[in-house]
């Protein structure tokens, strides 16, 4: 009979223990709900429905469109592994010149005389984009327009007065079981201008989406100096042939590097065919006074390179030229351990 009491008070224990976990939990997750509601309202102030989230700028017929918002960075999934460089200067350029570029294309959109311009999609039909690249790097200008006159009339008129230096690449339609819209694909130079008219019961509405997909470039710490002395080469191929390994002079290795630092930066646009992928990698040390820059690449599939130097860690980049140049180097043949 006296260890009811005792019982009782450690289930009290037991449940108060319970109970303060779970507001732990519960105060762990509240922030975050938080900060995503807060995202929402503050990037996407002119949607009454859910969509890419949009803000309205100094211009108040425009809006920016950002597809992956968040901080610079990039990601891209090639050879059996994942790669993320964060953003950097050298970025940052790149990202805003696309964004210059972009804006000066929605200013010259042939929209026919008369349209006006209104804030956010006048039907829903033209909420979205015609297309969106597949890539973290896309940049959006977007813009609306009304007109009384017919969306025949307005694709026929875009049609006929392309911005110089403009040419019409294609065309699509989107249909429903009561409206249509029709899309002309404009390339105007880096930049995709896509221009969609629907009818509407007083003439017409217009959506245009100036388009480009930035690349981003390697920073100055990515780049392997010229003053390098030596590199450590380290071929891999698993059992289908032989490892092999060996150290070059100043002369090759400069050269090697040479390819390295041109190796082209991954743009993260979406799915890509690639060989197959048989595994293997090559390794590369290059050493330049007391400090090393290790290069890692896949010898197969999509051929992802990686470095990592004195400032960290690099962007992916494309390595299939640095590959068949270590090989060369080694005196072994291109295609070496890539077959079973």
């Amino acid at each position: 009979m006296e260890m009811r009491p005792v019982l009782l008070a450690l289930w009290v224990v037991v449940a108060a223990a319970l109970l303060s976990a779970c507001g732990t939990a519960r105060s762990g997750v509240g922030p975050a709900v938080a900060t995503a509601a807060a995202r929402t309202s503050t990037t996407d102030p002119t949607q009454a429905s859910p969509g890419p989230a949009r803000s309205v700028r100094s211009d108040p017929t425009a809006s920016s469109v950002p597809v992956a918002p968040g901080p610079a960075r990039t990601t891209a999934t090639t050879g059996g592994g994942t790669g993320t460089g964060t953003g950097t200067d050298a970025d940052a350029e790149a990202r805003a010149a696309a964004a210059a570029a972009v804006e000066r294309a929605i200013r010259v959109v042939p929209v026919v005389p008369g349209a006006v311009p209104v804030p956010r999609s006048p039907v829903a039909l033209l909420d979205g984009a015609d297309t969106v690249p597949a890539s973290g790097h896309l940049v959006v200008r977007t813009r609306w327009w009304t007109t009384d006159r017919p969306a025949n009339r307005v694709l026929a008129w875009a049609r006929q007065h392309l911005p110089p230096g403009a040419f019409i690449r294609g065309s699509g339609t989107t249909t429903t079981p009561t409206a249509r819209a029709d899309t002309i694909d404009i390339g105007l130079g880096p930049v995709t201008l896509l221009f969609t008219a629907t009818a509407t019961p007083t003439g017409s509405a217009v959506r245009a989406d100036a388009q480009m997909v930035w690349v981003p470039r390697k920073s100055a710490g990515e780049l392997i100096p010229a003053t390098v002395t030596s590199v450590d080469i380290a071929v891999q191929r698993g059992s289908r042939a032989a490892a092999v390994r060996r150290v070059l002079g100043a002369a090759a290795a400069r050269r090697l590097a040479a390819v390295v630092n041109a190796t082209p930066v991954l743009d993260d646009t979406g799915e890509r065919s690639c060989p197959a992928d048989l595994g293997g990698t090559d390794s590369l040390v290059f050493r330049a006074r007391g400090a090393e820059y290790d290069v890692t690449v896949a010898a197969s599939g999509c051929g992802g390179e990686s470095l990592r130097g004195p400032a960290g860690s690099g962007h992916w980049t494309y390595g299939q030229a640095t590959d068949a140049a270590a090989l060369r180097a080694l005196g072994l043949p291109e295609d070496y351990g890539n077959h079973f």
